[in-house]
């Protein structure tokens, strides 16, 4: 594996899960800075297409890349935009008996805010209210 593949895959199992490329690629630059973003996006390609790290599209947004490849649900926050992790319960198992079939995949984004920007437009209220 190349020094740049393996800079990548330890970002996003550091602070860059559901990074885009452009995050990782910056967050890479400060290790290696000879890397180019093109070489970022082969990488996350080739690592996405071969099953090693997970490609989550979201409508209207750039793709965000993900280490976890055990199915699970992702929120998105309307605020700052991050993305984290949601647990939504077996899922798939609701969908199976549903459509009768294990032959089936799905994306699901949630589009929420986040706790960190709840809490922080509260505390904007709570001062707005003094």
């Amino acid at each position: 594996m190349s020094r740049q593949r393996t800079l990548i895959k330890a970002l996003l199992r550091s602070g860059y899960a559901h990074g885009t490329a452009e995050e990782i690629f910056r967050a890479a630059r400060e290790e290696m800075s000879e890397i180019g973003l093109a070489t970022v996006y082969r990488n996350l390609n080739y690592l996405a297409d071969h099953g090693e790290i997970r490609r989550i599209t979201v409508s209207d947004d750039k793709d965000r890349f993900d280490p976890t490849l055990v199915p699970h649900e992702h929120a998105i926050c309307r605020v700052c935009g991050k993305m984290r992790d949601v647990e939504t319960g077996d899922l798939r198992a609701y969908l199976r008996s549903h459509l009768k079939t294990d032959d089936f995949c799905y994306e699901l984004c949630i589009h929420d805010v986040c706790p960190e920007c709840r809490a922080r437009i509260q505390d904007n209220k709570a001062l707005k209210e003094e």
